[in-house]
């Protein structure tokens, strides 16, 4: 038992944090020695950035949608259809219908609510990001016309910081 849980612990989830550590650590050495100033400002955006990302892929997983386990309307629909033949015989297809219509329409609703939530959500971390960008675009680029850093020099800044990727 000790053994499963150490190795549960340490294999996938222990090599991801490694890689992530290392990685920033790198994009962050890199992107200091291409312009420390933008390096900075890169990293004074990075709560919101993250927080950003978090609502987005927490928007893209649904998990901001609730889900009913319970299942009451496909269960009361799959009775029905089993019953076929009881329903029919006593008339209660019309009651069942009824039961079934009030009863989506008051999940549609639910859905329908946090699917704007989900929407904002979404919205405003796409709109943090293009932000984010375009506030480092602009202040590299008056480095830039200033004279204090070259073109290669601020895309690499805020390439490996920004998409961990290596712009040489």
């Amino acid at each position: 038992e000790d053994a499963r849980l150490m190795q549960r612990s340490t294999s996938e989830s222990l090599a991801k944090q490694l890689q992530a550590f290392f990685t920033l650590t790198v994009g962050i050495g890199l992107a200091m020695s291409a312009s420390w100033k933008i390096a900075l400002v890169v990293l004074s955006t990075f709560p919101v950035t993250v927080a950003a990302s978090g609502i987005q892929m927490a928007a893209m997983a649904g998990s901001l949608y609730g889900s009913d386990a319970s299942g009451g309307e496909g269960a009361l629909i799959a009775t029905a259809f089993t019953n076929m033949r009881t329903v029919s015989a006593f008339s209660l297809q019309h009651k069942v219908s009824a039961v079934y219509t009030q009863s989506t329409r008051v999940k549609s609703q639910l859905r329908l609510n946090s699917s704007w939530i989900g929407g904002v959500g979404f919205g405003l971390s796409g709109c943090v990001l293009f932000l984010t960008y375009a506030l480092l675009f602009w202040f590299g680029a008056s480095l830039v016309e200033n004279g204090e850093v070259d073109f290669q020099d601020m895309m690499q800044a805020i390439m490996c910081l920004m998409l961990g990727e290596i712009v040489v």
